[in-house]
């Protein structure tokens, strides 16, 4: 039985966390299928003295070695895994992988069963614990439909897709006031994708991979969902204006400064100094910062 208790560090609470997260993806419809993929840094304490750890797995060579995880455990989703099911069959679902002290190759020490694997998508997850190896580290992907309807109806950058979810729910400057990065298309599972998310989640913690879903880190799963929640959310109020007559009205910039000095952030520079996003229909208000038709 897993231990749901959230403040009791043991692998059953990072498991049951990891099942709520993939439960709540599947719920909102972001996993159909085998869709969805998560992972969580497994601290070496909470694996020792374990009698269900498996012995004997062999070494399997990484596509792209990860030096800075040589000796860490990560908790992976398994390739496949149906994250309806997954609270039923946890030890199938999911598992725990060590990186060697070369970090060129890996091992399942539990789960996976039987004869699972991680997550086709394991070299990106990988890439980004690796970039972020000091930091306990929560990654979850997911097919998040208005954010990925959005890729393939504005063609959006980084810079304009912020601004748009800036400018549609005050929450949203506050939740990731560095930005939405926006990646370049690239084949799923791939090493430039694995290279595209890097690079994006350095300054960031959200990444749109176009006509594909989205990624989010966080320090736990609560924060990687939360983050995905709120830009998934703005995307949909964008889609459901634009069927209702049009965007009439926008946050503008002072209003985003205001918004952003009340909560204590300080958003990205260079996007908030981008041109407010351009709507037919839309002119500047006299009376305030935002703007109307």
């Amino acid at each position: 039985m897993m231990n749901n208790d959230p403040t009791r560090a043991s692998l059953e609470s990072l498991l049951s966390n990891a099942v709520a997260c993939a439960r709540d993806m599947w719920l909102k419809g972001w996993a159909e299928n085998g869709a969805g993929n998560l992972s969580i840094r497994v601290p070496p304490e909470l694996l020792q003295g374990r009698s269900d750890l498996r012995d004997g797995s062999p070494w399997i060579d990484l596509e792209t070695p990860v030096p800075p995880l040589a000796g860490a455990f990560l908790l992976l989703s398994a390739t496949g895994s149906m994250f309806r099911r997954l609270r039923d069959e946890p030890r199938k679902g999911c598992g725990v992988i060590e990186i060697d002290g070369s970090g060129t190759r890996y091992r399942v020490v539990w789960g996976y069963e039987s004869q699972g694997a991680p997550s086709s998508e394991m070299g990106a997850h990988l890439a980004v614990h690796a970039e972020k190896s000091r930091e306990a580290l929560t990654l979850v992907h997911v097919h998040a439909p208005n954010l990925v309807a959005l890729t393939c109806s504005l063609g959006l950058n980084t810079v304009t897709l912020t601004r748009l979810l800036w400018s549609l729910h005050s929450e949203c400057v506050v939740l990731f006031p560095e930005g939405v990065e926006v990646a370049p298309w690239c084949l799923p599972g791939s090493n430039d994708l694995s290279t595209s998310t890097v690079r994006a989640l350095k300054a960031r913690r959200m990444v749109v991979w176009p006509f594909h879903g989205v990624m989010a880190a966080g320090r736990n799963a609560d924060e990687a969902m939360g983050l995905l929640e709120a830009g998934e959310k703005a995307s949909e109020i964008y889609l459901k204006a634009s069927t209702a007559g049009g965007v009439r009205a926008t946050l503008g910039r002072e209003d985003l400064r205001a918004i952003a000095a009340q909560f204590g952030v300080l958003p990205d520079e260079e996007i908030l100094r981008s041109p407010d996003p351009v709507f037919q229909g839309i002119v500047e208000s006299p009376e305030s910062g935002g703007r109307q038709r």
